[in-house]
C-alpha cells in the first residue's frame, strides 16, 4: 500500500532518449507521508507529456525532454537537483495555475528551450501565477526564440544564482519584480528586464521593480531595464550594457537606454554602471539619488527625468551628450564628475506649468565641457547656487534665461574663482536671438583660464545669443 501511495504522487513524464527524470513526492495532504523514511525516489519513463495537478514538493534530477505542466489550486515547489530540462515546443516549465510556484535549485541545473507551444509561448519558464526562484545551485536558462522567464503575475528572485540567455527579453514580468540577495546574469536580444502589463497598466508610480542586494549583470539589444512603473535600488550592484555607447541611432525607437521608466527611479545604495547607446537612466517623472555610486557612458543624456532630478549624495561619474537633465534639478550633496558634449547640467521645460530650475545646495561638482556650442550649467528658467563646490572648464560656464543667483559655495570657472554670475559668463542669453555682452570687452574665457577673442558675429563686445 505504501508503494501505491508513493506512486500516486508521480505524474506522467515526457522523456526522450537516454536519461530519466526522478521525482520525490512530498504530498502529505494527498495521502503520501512526507517523512523521509516513508518516501523514496521513484523513476518514471513514459512518452506522454507530464502534468502536476496536486500541490506539494517535487525533486527533479537527470535529463528530461518536454514540458512540466502545472495546473493546481495548491502551492507547488520544484526542487532542481542536477536536472537538465529541454523542450523544442515551448516552455520546459509551464504554470497554468498554482497557489504559488517555487523553483528551488539545490545543485546546478539547466533549462534549454527552442520553438513555441500551441499557444505561441516560447519562454524557458512560463508562469501565469506568482513564481519564486531560489536555491544554492546555479540555474542556467536558455531560450533560443523567446524570453528566459515570463511571469504573468509577480516574480521573486531571492538568494538565487541564475544565468539567462534569451533571444527576446531576459525577464518579462507583468506585475511586481522583487530581487533580493541574488546573482543574476542576463544576455538578451531585446530588453534585459521588462516589467509591466501594457494591456492592463498599473499606475506609473507603483513600484514594479524592487532590487535589494546582490549583483545584476545585463547585456541587452534594447533597454537594459524597462518598466511601465517605478523602480527602487537598495544595495544591488548593477551593470548594464545596452547597445553600443556613443552611437545614438537616428531612429529613437531602436536606441537602447540603460534604465527606462514610465514612473520614477530611486537608489538608496549599491552601484550602477551603465554603457548605453541612448540615455543611461530615463524616467518620465522623478529621479532621486540618495547614496551609492553611478557611472554612465551614454550616447545621449546620462541621467534624465521629465520632472524632478534630485541628488542627495553618492558618487556620480557621467560621460555623455548631457550629464543631468530635468525640469527641476536639485543637488544637495554628493561627488559629481560630468564630461558632456552639449550641457553638463540642464533644466528644460519637460513638464508644463513648472518653471525650469537648477538649485545647487551642496556637493563637489566638476564639469568638463567639449568645444563648440556647449554650456556647463544651462537653465531655461532660474539658477540658484547656495552652497557646494563647483569647478567648471568650459567656453560657456552658464546659460540662464531667468534669474541667476550665487548666494554661497565656491564656484571656479576655467581656473578663476567667481563671486557672482554675470551676463559676461553666459553662453545663451537672449533666446530670441538678441545680443549679450562679451567677456572683458569682447573676450570669452579660454579652457585654461586665459582669454580668447570672441567668436565671429560679435559687435562692440556683444555676441549673438541662441535662437
Amino acid at each position: 500500500m505504501k508503494d501505491k501511495k508513493i506512486l500516486a504522487g508521480l505524474f506522467a513524464l515526457a522523456l526522450a532518449g537516454a536519461g530519466a527524470l526522478y521525482i520525490l513526492p512530498k504530498l502529505s495532504d494527498n495521502g503520501v507521508d512526507s517523512a523521509a523514511s516513508d518516501t523514496r525516489t521513484q523513476t518514471a519513463s513514459v512518452s506522454s507529456a507530464q502534468s502536476i495537478t496536486k500541490g506539494g514538493t517535487y525533486t527533479l534530477s537527470g535529463e528530461c525532454e518536454g514540458t512540466i505542466y502545472i495546473d493546481t489550486d495548491d502551492s507547488v515547489t520544484l526542487i532542481l537537483d542536477g536536472a537538465t530540462l529541454t523542450s523544442d515546443r515551448g516552455p520546459a516549465i509551464y504554470v497554468e495555475d498554482a497557489g504559488s510556484i517555487t523553483i528551488n535549485t539545490v545543485s546546478d541545473s539547466t533549462i534549454t528551450v527552442s520553438g513555441t507551444d500551441s499557444n505561441g509561448e516560447d519562454a524557458a519558464v512560463f508562469s501565469k501565477d506568482d513564481i519564486t526562484f531560489t536555491g544554492s545551485g546555479t540555474l542556467t536558462l536558455t531560450s533560443r526564440d523567446g524570453d528566459g522567464i515570463h511571469a504573468n503575475d509577480s516574480l521573486t528572485i531571492e538568494s538565487a544564482t541564475i544565468d539567462i540567455n534569451a533571444a527576446s527579453d531576459g525577464i518579462d514580468v507583468n506585475d511586481v519584480f522583487t530581487f533580493t540577495s541574488s546573482n543574476v546574469t542576463i544576455d538578451a536580444g531585446s530588453d534585459g528586464i521588462d516589467s509591466g502589463d501594457e494591456d492592463s497598466p498599473a499606475s506609473s508610480e507603483d513600484i514594479l521593480i524592487s532590487l535589494n542586494g546582490g549583483t545584476l549583470v545585463i547585456t541587452s539589444g534594447d533597454d537594459g531595464i524597462r518598466t511601465l512603473g517605478s523602480m527602487t535600488n537598495n544595495g544591488t550592484q548593477i551593470t548594464i550594457n545596452a547597445g553600443s555607447a556613443q552611437s545614438l541611432s537616428n531612429d529613437d525607437s531602436v536606441a537602447a537606454k540603460g534604465i527606462k521608466l514610465d514612473g520614477s527611479f530611486s537608489t538608496e545604495s549599491g552601484s550602477i554602471t551603465i554603457d548605453a547607446s541612448d540615455d543611461g537612466i530615463n524616467a518620465n517623472t522623478n529621479v532621486t539619488i540618495k547614496s551609492g555610486s553611478i557611472t554612465v557612458d551614454s550616447g545621449d543624456d546620462c541621467i534624465h527625468a521629465d520632472y524632478m532630478l534630485t541628488v542627495d549624495g553618492g558618487t556620480l561619474e557621467l560621460n555623455g551628450h548631457e550629464g543631468l537633465e530635468a525640469t527641476v534639478v536639485t543637488i544637495n550633496d554628493g561627488n559629481i564628475d560630468i564630461s558632456a558634449s552639449d550641457d553638463g547640467i540642464n533644466a528644460g521645460q519637460k513638464i508644463s506649468g513648472t518653471t525650469p530650475l537648477i538649485e545647487i545646495n551642496g556637493g563637489e561638482i566638476t564639469i568638463n565641457m567639449g568645444a563648440g556650442d556647449t554650456d556647463a550649467v544651462d537653465s531655461n528658467g532660474d539658477l540658484v547656487i547656495n552652497g557646494g563646490t563647483l569647478n567648471i572648464t568650459a567656453q560657456s560656464a552658464f546659460d540662464c534665461d531667468g534669474n541667476a543667483q550665487l548666494n554661497g559655495g565656491s564656484v571656479t570657472v576655467n581656473g578663476t574663482q567667481i563671486t557672482s554670475i554675470t551676463s559676461q559668463m553666459m553662453g545663451g542669453m537672449g533666446q530670441g536671438g538678441g545680443m549679450m555682452p562679451g567677456h572683458a570687452g569682447g573676450f570669452a574665457p579660454g579652457q585654461n583660464g586665459e582669454t580668447m577673442p570672441g567668436q565671429s558675429g560679435q559687435f562692440g563686445g556683444m555676441r549673438p545669443g541662441r535662437s
